[in-house]
């Protein structure tokens, strides 16, 4: 495939992704220190909290029908990382230990009390990864969807350098390109980062190839997925074989039972 015409079809792939995969969330607050502005959800009564990070390709809506669920059982919060939805850009992060630590201060700002679930999807779970690291005795899960290896994105530098120039020349184009700052120094970052806590923790894998992946690509994901199981002793994973990218979206259910597992320690 040309590089044009793969450039077009990475373009509206995303698009389609953040248009027709969102939905519009309801009860959503909007606050604003020093500047600051931050929208995010708070919903649900009980413990543990569970906590959502999205990927890159949009903020909270993702969760959209997740959320209602899981807050019939227990208190959730989800919100949009800076640049995302009604969240502004003041002081972004600079590195991905910092926005861990700020989304804890999110957290105890809104009286979000611990222990947590942590949910993260794709490259989100770099950041519930780092804060698991960061505040291991306020964890009690982790849950990762179809998620991002700290090494990923060096792989894809000296292996394949079309996608990953696609994915940093095009996507991370706008307002939001400081997270691919970020993630481009990850593995470095997560070398240097505590170790992951002795928690339970559930690695979902999509089954569904995409077409811009190769084999040995294809191959490279079953070995990081694998690599992030072995990160707590307490790990499974779990390869989704009629899905793609977004299982969040494809079986809703599915995530939302296994986010109840965390609640009745059936994980």
């Amino acid at each position: 495939m040309k590089l044009k015409n793969l450039t077009g079809f990475l373009l509206i792939w995303v698009l389609l992704l953040v248009v027709f995969g969102c939905s519009p969330l309801k009860n959503v607050q909007v606050e604003e220190r020093s500047g600051k502005r931050i929208a995010f959800i708070k919903e649900g009564v009980g413990s543990p909290s569970v906590i959502f990070e999205s990927g890159f390709e949009g903020g909270m809506e993702t969760w959209a029908g997740i959320i209602d669920s899981v807050a019939m059982y227990t208190s959730v919060y989800a919100y949009d990382r800076a640049g995302y939805g009604r969240s502004n850009l003041k002081d972004p992060p600079h590195s991905i230990e910092e926005l861990a630590q700020q989304l804890h201060t999110n957290l105890i700002a809104r009286n979000i009390p611990p222990p947590y679930v942590l949910v993260g999807y794709s490259g989100g779970a770099l950041f519930i990864s780092m804060f698991a690291r960061l505040y291991p005795d306020k964890v009690k899960g982790v849950l990762m969807i179809d998620p991002t290896h700290p090494d990923l994105y060096d792989y894809l530098r000296e292996n394949e350098a079309l996608i990953y120039d696609l994915l940093f020349d095009y996507v991370g184009e706008g307002q939001r390109r400081y997270e691919f700052d970020l993630i481009k120094n990850s593995s470095k970052e997560f070398r240097d980062a505590p170790d992951f806590p002795d928690v339970p923790l559930i690695v979902l894998m999509a089954g569904r190839h995409t077409t811009l992946e190769s084999e040995a690509l294809r191959d490279k994901m079953l070995e990081f997925h694998e690599d992030l199981k072995k990160l707590s002793p307490y790990g499974t994973r779990y390869l989704i074989e009629d899905s793609g990218h977004s299982i969040h979206k494809s079986d809703p259910q599915l995530v939302v039972d296994h986010i109840l597992g965390f609640l009745d320690g059936a994980n």
